[in-house]
């Protein structure tokens, strides 16, 4: 749920141009020119500990571009990215559940950002870059 959280969240920030793959999920790269690769971790602390708990989360996006116009396209999405998500905090609803109340939150940190674009690749077809975020989650007392 963590997951469907952040990657909903990750849709209305960068907008409908950027499509999201999260784990389980394929995508057609001839169909795309834009897309974001989430994957979050989610450690959870030893067993029985009491509700209210915080959970350390990791959250790491990896931002593709094909190269055309603007061969720098993933680093401004990443750029994006970072400036919408750092210090963010997310809520997690129920999608199970047709009301969908939130059961807990995500807190993150701030992102580092590494341009993984080699020099030569931004001449030819994909630019990359990678964005880590570090923090915490909290489920609703309760929960």
């Amino acid at each position: 749920m963590v997951t469907a959280a952040i990657a909903s969240e990750w849709k209305e920030e960068l907008g409908a141009g950027v499509d999201v793959v999260t784990p389980g999920r394929r995508l057609d790269g001839d169909a795309s020119s834009e897309w974001a690769e989430l994957d979050v971790e989610l450690y959870t602390g030893r067993a029985g500990r009491p509700s209210g708990r915080f959970d350390a989360v990791t959250v790491i996006a990896n931002v593709f571009a094909k190269a055309g116009e603007d061969a720098y396209r993933a680093r401004e999405i990443a750029d994006t990215a970072k400036a919408a998500f750092d210090g963010r905090t997310v809520a997690v609803p129920d999608y199970d559940l047709s009301g969908r109340p939130v059961i807990g939150y995500v807190r993150l940190g701030e992102a580092t950002l590494r341009d993984l674009t080699r020099s030569t690749a931004v001449r030819q077809e994909l630019s990359q870059c990678s964005l880590i975020w570090r923090g915490t989650a909290q489920p609703i007392a309760g929960l």
